[in-house]
């Protein structure tokens, strides 16, 4: 996770209109909290997100949600990200115990 990343993990979500939902509300609070701070560029979040499947590990949803959220980077930052397979990213050995110490390479 960088700097300025972070894991909201939402219990009982079971629809994409609910995760789209509270992202634009956590966009708009983001918004509201630099306006307060007078930060004069735009804040902006870019957020990636899937469901919990029956036999998931955190570190497996975290990793579906990541590759969810790069992918939205690449492609239009501020967005919300849904993800499927073809997001799956290939990272060094080195890169992936920096991101994901918990995963086992």
């Amino acid at each position: 996770m960088g700097r300025d990343e972070f894991v909201v993990f939402i219990t009982n979500a079971s629809a994409k209109e609910l995760i789209s939902d509270k992202v634009e509300c956590l966009k708009r609070r983001f918004q509201q909290s630099g306006r307060n701070l007078g930060v004069c560029r735009n804040l902006s979040i870019t957020a990636g997100a899937d469901f919990v499947q029956r036999k998931d590990t955190f570190e497996s949803i975290y990793y579906r949600a990541d590759c969810a959220m790069r992918s939205g980077k690449r492609n239009d930052k501020g967005t919300l990200s849904f993800y499927d397979a073809s997001m799956k990213f290939d990272v060094s050995e080195t890169e992936t115990e920096k991101r994901y110490p918990f995963f086992q390479v």
